[in-house]
């Protein structure tokens, strides 16, 4: 690969280094490499402090912003953002930023899902209820065979003898 690399450009001959491996600076992280999700969180941060929002000391992970009686509360995980807010602005103002700021991002209104959970919100908005029914199913068609899918769980029942006598139950 180096080899093929140095004929379509020259200028890399000078970083080959004894062992015949081309030593690369990246200008940007490749989507994919251990160090990637890390340095997009170092940036989505200075991003969103330049935003106004301010990083919890508790949680790197969770920026708020409050001012007028609004507040914006964003959580984080690499590339997934939730948003909680009581304004409509500050929503467009953040869907804007990030879209100015690494192009076209995807944008789900409605906030019904987030890291493998599901969100579904009463029709008062008075309760949330979060499941991880999606999460679950990924990992049983990840992890387990057709053959585990299709066992049984024990049932209580199932599991324990329900004879009185006394044999059965010694206490």
């Amino acid at each position: 690969m180096v080899d093929i690399w140095t004929q379509l450009n020259g200028t890399a001959i000078p970083f080959v280094n004894s062992k015949g491996d081309l030593i690369l600076l990246f200008d940007k992280f490749v989507y994919g490499l251990k160090q990637s999700p890390f340095e997009f969180q170092q940036h989505l941060r200075s991003v969103l402090r330049l935003l106004g929002y301010v990083k919890s000391e508790y949680d790197d992970c969770l920026h708020v912003k409050i001012f007028d009686g609004k507040f914006s509360i964003i959580s984080t995980h690499v590339d997934d953002i939730l948003q909680v807010t009581n304004a409509t602005e500050l929503v467009e103002h953040l869907h804007q930023s990030l879209n100015d700021t690494y192009g076209e991002v995807q944008f789900n209104q409605q906030a019904n899902a987030y890291l493998g959970m599901n969100i579904h919100r009463s029709l008062d908005g008075k309760t949330i209820q979060v499941d991880h029914a999606g999460s679950i199913s990924k990992l049983v068609d990840e992890v387990l065979t057709e053959k585990d899918q299709a066992c049984r769980t024990p049932h209580v029942e199932d599991m324990f003898d329900n004879n009185d006598d006394e044999e059965s139950n010694p206490n």
